[in-house]
């Protein structure tokens, strides 16, 4: 017996007959049988044709929402083990986060919950602080990115899909559950680098949480870092994502991303991005990132979404004949379905897909691969 849905048995009683309409009837249902069916042919068509690319006869998934949204707002206190140098040294590392723009990562002396701010950073919306030392407060604009030095479950479990990473199991820290991840890194390098000698394991809440990270460098134990505190309910003052004190750039070359908000400089036209429903373009603007002193910049136009607690964040070459920017950084080849020549490159916090519209080199990131490829494999060319 199949479920009522709450509701009682519902009798059976013997069937009756129906009375036969009057021909006349019969020809006007018939036709409206006709046009209905019809339509219902056509909506279909047309549903069929949403699921498919517009330039391709393959069928193009939209990703759906995450399972289990990022935690958006929250402070992780770590007790901190550096043994890179003969002695170890007690410190502690504050995070607090406020999705999608905002992080404040302390570095601070001794034990939880620590005393001087040793290094650090805030990074908001638009600017990009530096905390501790000589340069506390050292302020400077940013340039629209994924968050750093945050960890993203799904991003790391594509890395262990594809061969680039190992999830080790789950374990506990304070009382909640974590998937341990274990994978080569070495600074801004992608994970999976088999030259790297660097190698992390981060254990990873479901709402993309660290709790607990180990760093291996040449076979030796260098970084233990494990929360002591977590509180995924926080408040924050109005200095929470302010230093104590503001100190600005006396020239260019102290600023690393100049910012012109607005359609794109010179020749080049945005590209046409489509997102899963849910998300917004929250910036555009015209980039020119500093390399170093003695080499030119890179310029480029970015577009940031955000929506679903998420980030997608798109970028292009304001000069094409310059070529990529962002070739040859060890991505693996993928095929995204577009007809170009595409790599993907797995990050602890972020899947990056680059590729081709139309001749133009563009790159993609996101908290998701699924996500990641969709939007890239979308892109088009302004009509």
């Amino acid at each position: 017996m199949g479920s009522t849905n709450g509701h009682k048995p519902v009798a059976h009683e013997r069937p009756r007959t129906p009375e036969q309409p009057p021909p006349s009837s019969r020809r006007v249902i018939g036709i409206a049988l006709i046009v209905g069916a019809t339509l219902l042919v056509l909506v279909a068509s047309l549903g069929v044709l949403a699921l498919h690319g517009r330039d391709s006869g393959e069928s193009v998934v939209v990703p759906p929402q995450p399972s289990v949204a990022p935690a958006q707002a929250f402070t992780v206190l770590y007790k901190v083990e550096d043994s890179a140098g003969p002695d170890v040294k007690e410190q502690t590392d504050y995070l607090a986060v406020k999705r999608p723009f905002d992080v404040r990562l302390e570095h601070r002396d001794g034990p939880p919950p620590g005393g001087a701010v040793l290094t650090g950073s805030i990074v908001t919306r638009s600017d990009s602080v530096t905390l501790g030392g000589t340069g506390d407060g050292f302020t400077t604009p940013r340039a629209p990115s994924v968050l750093p030095g945050l960890v993203s479950q799904p991003a790391l479990q594509a890395a262990v899909d594809a061969g680039k990473a190992t999830r080790k199991g789950t374990s506990r820290v304070l009382g909640q559950s974590c998937t341990e991840y274990l994978y080569d890194q070495f600074g801004s390098e992608p994970i999976g680098a088999s030259d790297n000698q660097a190698r992390v394991t981060s254990c990873v809440t479901a709402d993309d949480i660290m709790l607990r990270e180990v760093i291996v460098f040449a076979g030796k134990t260098v970084r233990t870092a494990e929360a002591v505190k977590v509180d995924r309910s926080p408040t924050f003052s109005d200095t929470a994502w302010k230093p104590a004190k503001v100190t600005l750039p006396d020239n260019p070359e102290q600023v690393a991303d100049e910012l012109i908000e607005g359609p794109p400089r010179g020749s080049a036209k945005a590209l046409t991005v489509q997102t899963p429903s849910g998300f917004h373009r929250d910036l555009a603007a015209n980039v020119g990132h500093t390399l170093g002193p003695d080499a030119p910049p890179v310029l480029y136009y970015v577009q940031s979404y955000t929506g679903n607690g998420e980030q997608i964040i798109v970028e292009q070459p304001l000069d094409s004949s310059m070529g990529s920017p962002w070739t040859g950084r060890g991505g693996s080849k993928i095929d995204i379905g577009n007809g170009q020549p595409s790599e993907i490159l797995y990050r602890a916090g972020y899947v990056e897909v680059e590729t081709k519209v139309g001749g133009l080199p563009v790159r993609v990131m996101a908290l998701r691969s699924d996500l990641a490829v969709y939007v890239a494999r979308q892109l088009r060319l302004p009509a």
